[in-house]
C-alpha cells in the first residue's frame, strides 16, 4: 500500500510506466541474449556474455532512472553527473559477475550464487547513485521494504535461471521472471526511501535534470535499437539453422533423418549448454542379408520404416540421425529414467515384423549408449557410445549395452586376447592333454580325449573355459578346430589299434562348409582309420542348426567316423536326439555322477539313460567320476564306460615336454 502512496504523492506515474515498458522488452533482449551465451561454444561464449551483460546492466540502470526522473520537481531531488555513471558501472559489472558464474555450470550452487550477485546489483545500483544526489528533505529508510528490495530480486531471478534452463523451447517464463526481478526490486526500493521535505529546502537544478535527461533517453533509445538489431540477428541465426539443418548436404536423401554432420553440430551445442543428456548409437543386425536376400528395394523400405519407428519413439524429448548405412544415432534429454528407458524400447520397436511390399521381414538391432557425463567432448562421446555399441554386439543380437568406467580398457584388453589366440596358433602355443576314457569292466583304456591347452607366454595357463568362448565369437575357433582334428589323429595314429581318439567340435565347426575336409584331411595326413576317430558334439550345436547338423552326421558316418553326444542330460536335452541322430555314444553329464549317490532324481536319470543306451544299442559314459562309489554306481547300472580323475587325468605326451623342455 505505500508503494501506491509514495508512486501517487512524490512520482509522475507515467516515468513508472515507461520504466515498465523498457524493462518489459529490454528483459526479453537480455534473456535471449543470455540463451545464446548459455548454449554457445567455449570459443563464442565469452562474446555473448559480454553482450548479454552490458545489455542487461545498460538495461536496469536505465529503468532505475526513468523512474527516478519522475520524482516531482517539489520533492527536491537533485542527480549528480559522477554517481549516475558510477551507478551504471556497477549494475553492468554485477549482471556480468552474475551471468558470468551462471553459466558455467548446471548445479544449483552456481546457480543460487548468481542469482545472488544479479539480485545485489540493482540495491547497490541504487545506492551509488544516491551517493551524489542532493534530496531537499530529511531522507527516513524503511527496513522491512529494504530488505525486500534485496530478497525479492534474488528469488525472481534464481527462478528466471532455472526457467531457462528447464524450458528451453520458450523463453517467456525466464523472461517474466527477470521483468519481476528488476520491477520488484525497484517499487521495494522506491517504497523503502521516504522524504521528509524541509522548509527552504532549493529547488533542483534544472539545467543537470535535463541533461540527464537526455542522457538516460538516449541510453534508453540505444537499448532499444539494439534490441531490435538483437532480434533480427536471433532470427537470422534461427533461419540458417533451420536452412542447414533442411539442407539436402546434411540430411539423408532416403530417410530424410540428420545426417553424422548435424548429429557432430547438436553434440558441441549440447556440450557447450553443459545440458545432460544420453547419446545411443542403433546397429541393425545383419542388414545385409536384407538387401542381399530381398533386393535394395526392399532394404530402402525397412530403412524408411526403421526411421519412422524411431521418429516416433523419439517424440519431443529426442532427436534421431542416421550416421551410416544400417546405423542410426538418437540424442536423448529430459529425465535420465526416461534415457535409460529409451535403449530398450529402441530394441522393442524395431524387432516387430516388418511388412515391406508383400513380404514379412524381422530384423534385430543392437544399442550402445553412453551419457554426456562420461565425456568431455563430442569425439569423445561417439567412441565410448560405440565402445558399448560393440559389447552389445558381443553379447548377442537384440542386447543393449550402457557405458560404464573401464568398458574400454575391458575391449581392448579382449582385441589383445583375440591376437594372442591368433599368435598362439601361429607360433605353436596350443597343446593337447589327454584323458583316458576306461571300460568299466576290466578298467583298461579303450581311447582318450583330446583336450586343448594354452601355455600363454606371459600370463602362463589359461583356461579352455575363458579362450574358447572367445574363439567361438571371433571365429578363431575354425583354424583352432582343424589344428586339434589334426594333432589328435597324428597323436592316436600311434596308440595301440584298439583305441580311439574322442575331439570336441564346436557348433561353428559343424557349420562351416569346410568342415568336411578338415576331417578327412586329418585321416588321410596321419593314416588313422576313420573308425578310430570319435566327433562330441555338444546339445548347443544341436539346438543351433540341427537339420545342417543332421547332414553332416550322416556325411561322417558314411566316412566311417564314430559320433558322440558330450554332457547329455543339461541344456537343450531331448530323447529325440537319441532317437533321430546317428548315435554312438552319450557322455552322461558329471553332475549326474556327482549326485547320485545323495539324490534320487540323479540316480533316476543315471538309471534311465543307461537304460536307454542299452535299448537302443548306443553306449554310455559317465563324465567326472572321481570315487569308488560313483564307479560302481555307474557299473551296477550298467554303464559301459568312465571318464575322471579316478581312472586318469589330463596329461600332456612326454614328447611334447621334451620339446618344450628342450
Amino acid at each position: 500500500m505505500r508503494l501506491l502512496t509514495v508512486l501517487a504523492d512524490d512520482h509522475t506515474f507515467g516515468s513508472f510506466l515507461v520504466g515498465a515498458a523498457l524493462c518489459a522488452f529490454g528483459s526479453t533482449i537480455a534473456i535471449s541474449l543470455a540463451q545464446h551465451a548459455y548454449e554457445a561454444k567455449q570459443c563464442a561464449r565469452s562474446g555473448w556474455l559480454s553482450l548479454a551483460s552490458l545489455y542487461a546492466g545498460a538495461m536496469i540502470w536505465a529503468t532505475y532512472f526513468i523512474v527516478t526522473l519522475g520524482v516531482r520537481p517539489e520533492m527536491g531531488l537533485t542527480l549528480n553527473p559522477l554517481s549516475t555513471i558510477g551507478s551504471a558501472a556497477v549494475a553492468i559489472v554485477g549482471t556480468a559477475l552474475g551471468l558470468g558464474v551462471t553459466i558455467r555450470s548446471r548445479s544449483l550452487g552456481p546457480a543460487f550464487i548468481g542469482a545472488t550477485l544479479l539480485g545485489l546489483s540493482i540495491p547497490a545500483m541504487h545506492h551509488t547513485s544516491l551517493i551524489g544526489h542532493q534530496v531537499g528533505g530529511l531522507v527516513i529508510w524503511h527496513k522491512g521494504q529494504l530488505l525486500l528490495s534485496i530478497a525479492l530480486p534474488i528469488l525472481f531471478w534464481f527462478l528466471a535461471i532455472m526457467a531457462l534452463r528447464t524450458w528451453r523451447k520458450t523463453r517467456i517464463p525466464s523472461i517474466l521472471c527477470a521483468i519481476l526481478a528488476i520491477l520488484a526490486s525497484h517499487a521495494a526500493l522506491v517504497s523503502a526511501l521516504e522524504v521528509v521535505p524541509l522548509a527552504g529546502a532549493t529547488a533542483p537544478d534544472e539545467v543537470v535534470r535535463l541533461a540527464t535527461t537526455m542522457a538516460v533517453a538516449m541510453v534508453a533509445l540505444l537499448l532499444v535499437a539494439t534490441g531490435i538489431a538483437c532480434y533480427l540477428i536471433d532470427e537470422r541465426l534461427a533461419q540458417r539453422f533451420n536452412r542447414r539443418l533442411f539442407n539436402p548436404a546434411f540430411r539423408d536423401a532416403l530417410t530424410g533423418l540428420p545426417n553424422r554432420y548435424v548429429l557432430m553440430a547438436h553434440l558441441s551445442e549440447a556440450f557447450a549448454s553443459d545440458r545432460w543428456f544420453k547419446l545411443l548409437l542403433v546397429d541393425l543386425d545383419h542388414f545385409k542379408l536384407v538387401n542381399s536376400n530381398h533386393g535394395k528395394r526392399v532394404g530402402d523400405a525397412v530403412l524408411i520404416e526403421v526411421a519412422n519407428r524411431l521418429r516416433h519413439l523419439a517424440g519431443s524429448d529426442a532427436l534421431v540421425f542416421r550416421v551410416g548405412g544400417d546405423e542410426m544415432a538418437m540424442l536423448v534429454f529430459g529425465k535420465r529414467d526416461n534415457a535409460l528407458q529409451m535403449g530398450d524400447d529402441v530394441v522393442i520397436a524395431l524387432r516387430s515384423p516388418y511388412a515391406i511390399k508383400g513380404q514379412v521381414l524381422t530384423l534385430g538391432c543392437n544399442v550402445g549408449h553412453c551419457a554426456s557425463d562420461n565425456a568431455r567432448t563430442p569425439d569423445e562421446l561417439m567412441q565410448l557410445a560405440d565402445a558399448a555399441l560393440r559389447d552389445s554386439k558381443r553379447r548377442g543380437s537384440n542386447q543393449v549395452s550402457r557405458y560404464t568406467k573401464g568398458l574400454i580398457e575391458a575391449l581392448a584388453d579382449r582385441t589383445q586376447r583375440e591376437l594372442d589366440l591368433k599368435t598362439a596358433l601361429d607360433e605353436r602355443q596350443f597343446v593337447l592333454a589327454y584323458q583316458p576314457l576306461v571300460d568299466i569292466h576290466t578298467r583298461s583304456p579303450i581311447g582318450n580325449e583330446a583336450l586343448i591347452r594354452w601355455n600363454h607366454p606371459q600370463h602362463g595357463p589359461i583356461s579352455p573355459a575363458e579362450f574358447i568362448p572367445l574363439a567361438e565369437e571371433t571365429g578363431m575357433i575354425l583354424p583352432i578346430g582343424k589344428w586339434v582334428l589334426e594333432e589328435a589323429c597324428r597323436a592316436a595314429a600311434g596308440w595301440p589299434i584298439h583305441q580311439h581318439v574322442a575331439v570336441n567340435v564346436s557348433a561353428l565347426q559343424f557349420r562351416s562348409p569346410m568342415f568336411m575336409t578338415h576331417v578327412a584331411q586329418a585321416l588321410a595326413d596321419s593314416g588313422l582309420p576313420a573308425a578310430r576317430l570319435e566327433v562330441e558334439l555338444t546339445e548347443t550345436a544341436i539346438v543351433s542348426d540341427e537339420k545342417q547338423l543332421a547332414h553332416v552326421l550322416k556325411d561322417l558316418r558314411a566316412l566311417g567316423v564314430k559320433i558322440s553326444m558330450d554332457d547329455f542330460g543339461t541344456g537343450y536335452s531331448s530323447l529325440s536326439h537319441l532317437r533321430d541322430l546317428p548315435l554312438d555314444r552319450v557322455k552322461i553329464d558329471r553332475s549326474f555322477v556327482a549326485a547320485a549317490s545323495s539324490d534320487r532324481n540323479s540316480m533316476a536319470v543315471l538309471r534311465a539313460v543307461t537304460q536307454l543306451g542299452r535299448d537302443m544299442g548306443i553306449a554310455t559314459l559317465g563324465e567326472g567320476v572321481e570315487t569308488e562309489e560313483q564307479f560302481h554306481i555307474l557299473k551296477e547300472l550298467g554303464c559301459d564306460a568312465v571318464q575322471g580323475y579316478l581312472t586318469g587325468r589330463p596329461e600332456v605326451p612326454k614328447t611334447w615336454r621334451a620339446n618344450v623342455a628342450a
